[in-house]
């Protein structure tokens, strides 16, 4: 028969071994930025949800985080209006949030910024892109630029941070270190 002390400690045992399977899933490694041949490889396989054509569902989709529904709908709208830094920065977005393809956010978030993208923290995200892609020089000029066009306060706490990021990639790339597991 349990008393309520040996029901604690039951679930406090069940908790216990809870938190141990939970802490023994494996995250996948990080990788390096995938070389541009092999983005576009990658891309060829990857599947989209089919395009409504509905501005309403794609700029839900693309609110709510759902980047690879969002994306199939703003490529259908480039086919269409393939100049609308609106759809150009959505699409680079889509490519850089959803871990889609970063090549391709930085190819539409720079041409998002060439036809006059309205977006404050346009170079913000361009220079994560290429961030992302260890163009680190090039991260590092996008957030200072950043800096100067966004009136963000928290945009700017998180601009410094990348900025110091990248420096710091820079000089750890330069000088690699062998680490034994």
């Amino acid at each position: 028969m349990f008393f309520p002390r040996n029901i604690r400690i039951v679930f406090l045992t069940f908790l216990l071994a809870c938190r141990f399977v939970i802490a023994q899933e494996t995250k996948p490694p990080i990788q390096q930025a995938p070389k541009p041949s092999s983005a576009k490889k990658k891309m060829s396989g990857l599947k989209l949800p089919p395009a409504t054509g509905d501005a309403g569902e794609a700029k839900d989709s693309y609110t709510f985080g759902n980047y690879r529904a969002a994306l199939s709908e703003y490529l259908a709208f480039l086919q269409k209006e393939p100049n609308n830094p609106t759809y150009l920065y959505r699409t680079g977005m889509c490519y850089l949030n959803g871990n889609i393809d970063f090549h391709q956010a930085e190819e539409y978030l720079q041409k998002s910024m060439e036809a006059g993208v309205q977006e404050k923290d346009a170079y913000f995200q361009l220079g994560r892109a290429q961030h992302l892609l260890y163009k680190f020089d090039d991260a590092i000029k996008n957030y200072e630029k950043g800096t100067e066009t966004a009136k963000n306060k928290e945009l700017d706490v998180r601009t410094r941070r990348n900025i110091e990021m990248c420096k710091n990639a820079k000089i750890l790339i330069k000088n690699p270190v062998n680490v034994t597991i």
